[in-house]
């Protein structure tokens, strides 16, 4: 059963996430978050699907929303590490 309402310790997390990128309001904090935050959410689709109580028609439907998190989190972690190729003692805009 899906959950209706966030936990404590998640409303925490946005608060402290939101908190971190107003202060620091950089790429590679906001990716860092979004890309962190998509390897949770696809750890748990990978957790659903390893679940043999649920019926095809379910595990069909988190196979493709897993598909989709995964595609996004792979987009996410290329977009981090071209972030981190930009930094360097040649570029000024991206110091190290």
């Amino acid at each position: 059963d899906p959950e209706p309402h966030g936990s404590i310790l998640a409303k925490a997390h946005r608060a402290f996430l939101d908190v971190k990128h107003a202060l620091l309001r950089n790429d590679d904090s906001v990716v860092g978050s979004i890309n962190s935050g998509e390897g949770f959410i696809a750890g748990k689709y990978e957790k659903a699907l390893e679940d043999t109580g649920i019926s095809a028609t379910t595990r069909e439907t988190v196979r493709r929303a897993y598909a989709a998190v995964k595609v996004e989190h792979d987009q996410m972690e290329a977009l981090k590490h071209s972030l981190q190729g930009q930094r360097g003692a040649d570029n000024p805009l991206f110091p190290q």
